[in-house]
C-alpha cells in the first residue's frame, strides 16, 4: 500500500487523537509526483493531485487530506526546495508552503510585499520571485513589476527588485538571474551580487519560461502576445537558444504554435537529448494542439508531432524515472482536468482524472 493511502486511512485517527503539541503530527514520509491544478480564477481554490505510478492511479485532494482543509487561493506555480514545497498564491497573492515530507503546512502564508507572484528559483537561503506587482496587461501598470528576494529562513521579502516589463520564468546561471519578460522583447538579466540589471535586447518575440541544458545555457519559449501595445513586437515566435557565456540568443528555432500559456510548456527526456514543447492555437472550442519533439543534437523538430489534436492541452512533464512523458490537459474551468502518460514512442499507457486546470508537476522524489 503507497504512502499517500497510508495517510489517508490515518487521517480520520490522527485528527481525533492530536493535541496542541508536536508528538502526535503525521510522521509518514510522501515522496513522489505531485500534478499542481490551479482551479478556477473566480470560484475554484487550487489543489494537488498525488501520482502514484506503482499502483497505476491518481489521487486527487493530496493537500486536502495531509491538512483537513483545502488551499487558501489558486497556486500559479509551486517549487520544492530545501525540504518545502513554495507556492505562489495567485488570488489571495501571498507565498505559502508546506513541508515536502507529509504536505503539511505548519505557517500561514506571507502576503506582504507579494503582490501577482508568478514564479521562484532558489539561491542559497532566497526564492527568487517573479511579481506582476498589478494589472501588468494595462501598459500604466508595467513599471509595477518586480523580483521578490525572499528569505526562507525569516519568511520575509528583504527587497523588491524593480524589474519592468512583467517578469514570469526564472534561471540561475553563474550567480545571474535571467529573467523572461512577458511584455517586452528583452530577457532580464539580474546580477546577484550587485543587483545591477543588463538586458539581451530585440527578440524576435516576448519570453516566458526557461529549461536549462546539460552545458548551463538556456532554451527559452518566445511568444505571440495579442496585448495592446505588445503585438507588434512579435516579428519569429520560436524555441530560442541563450548562450549564458555570451549572453546573447544565439538561435531562434522558428515554432509559430508555441505555447504562450502559463504552465509547464518545455520539458526534456532523462540526457537532455529531446526537449518536448507544447504548440497548439485558439480555436472555438479554446485551445488544442500537440506535444512537438526537438532534437537537440541536430537543433530540429520532428516532422510530425509527438502527440496531437488534443483539445485543453495545458502542459508537458518528462518522468525521467519511468520515462513516461505526462501531458497536462484542462478542457474547463468548471471540470476536472486529465492527466495522460505516453511512453517515448507516443503511444498512450494510461488516462486520469485530476483536480481543475492542471498546469506544473511538482516533483519530491529528488
Amino acid at each position: 500500500m503507497n504512502k499517500l493511502r497510508l495517510l489517508l486511512l490515518a487521517l480520520p485517527f490522527l485528527f481525533a487523537s492530536c493535541s496542541n503539541d508536536d508528538d502526535n503530527k503525521p510522521s509518514l514520509k510522501i515522496t513522489g509526483h505531485y500534478v499542481l491544478n490551479y482551479g478556477s480564477y473566480s470560484a475554484t481554490v487550487g489543489s494537488l493531485s498525488y501520482i502514484d505510478l506503482e499502483n497505476n492511479t491518481v489521487q486527487n485532494g493530496a493537500y486536502e487530506s495531509a491538512n483537513g482543509v483545502s488551499m487558501s487561493g489558486k497556486p500559479q506555480y509551486a517549487y520544492e526546495y530545501k525540504g518545502n514545497i513554495y507556492f505562489m498564491g495567485n488570488a489571495k497573492d501571498e507565498i505559502f508552503h508546506v513541508s515536502a515530507d507529509d504536505l503539511t503546512q505548519t505557517q500561514n502564508g506571507v502576503a506582504e510585499d507579494i503582490i501577482k507572484p508568478r514564479f521562484c528559483v532558489g539561491n542559497g537561503d532566497y526564492l527568487y520571485i517573479s511579481c506582476w506587482g498589478g494589472d501588468i496587461w494595462a501598459p500604466e501598470n508595467r513599471e509595477k513589476s518586480y523580483i521578490a528576494k525572499y528569505n526562507i529562513n525569516t519568511n520575509t521579502v528583504e527587497k523588491k527588485i524593480m524589474l519592468p516589463d512583467g517578469p514570469e520564468g526564472l534561471a540561475i546561471v553563474d550567480n545571474t538571474l535571467y529573467c523572461t519578460l512577458n511584455y517586452t522583447n528583452k530577457i532580464a538579466m539580474v546580477n546577484l551580487n550587485t543587483e545591477k540589471i543588463t538586458y539581451i535586447e530585440d527578440l524576435p518575440a516576448v519570453s516566458t519560461y526557461f529549461i536549462k541544458d546539460n552545458s548551463n545555457n538556456l532554451y527559452v519559449s518566445l511568444v505571440s502576445s495579442y496585448t495592446d501595445g505588445v503585438i507588434e513586437l512579435i516579428k519569429e515566435p520560436g524555441l530560442g537558444y541563450i548562450n549564458t557565456s555570451t549572453n546573447e540568443l544565439e538561435a531562434n528555432y522558428k515554432f509559430e504554435g508555441i505555447s504562450g500559456l502559463y504552465s509547464s510548456v518545455l520539458a526534456f527526456n532523462t540526457d537532455k537529448s529531446k526537449l518536448y514543447v507544447v504548440g497548439g492555437s485558439y480555436g472555438a472550442n479554446g485551445y488544442s494542439g500537440g506535444i512537438y519533439s526537438f532534437n537537440t543534437n541536430s537543433k530540429t523538430f520532428d516532422e510530425t508531432p509527438f502527440v496531437d489534436n488534443i483539445s485543453g492541452i495545458n502542459g508537458v512533464y518528462y518522468n525521467i524515472t519511468s520515462n513516461l512523458i505526462y501531458v497536462m490537459i484542462s478542457q474547463s474551468t468548471t471540470t476536472n482536468g486529465l492527466l495522460k502518460t505516453y511512453d517515448t514512442e507516443g503511444n498512450i499507457i494510461e488516462e486520469y482524472a485530476t483536480g481543475i486546470s492542471p498546469g506544473w508537476i511538482v516533483d519530491v522524489t529528488k
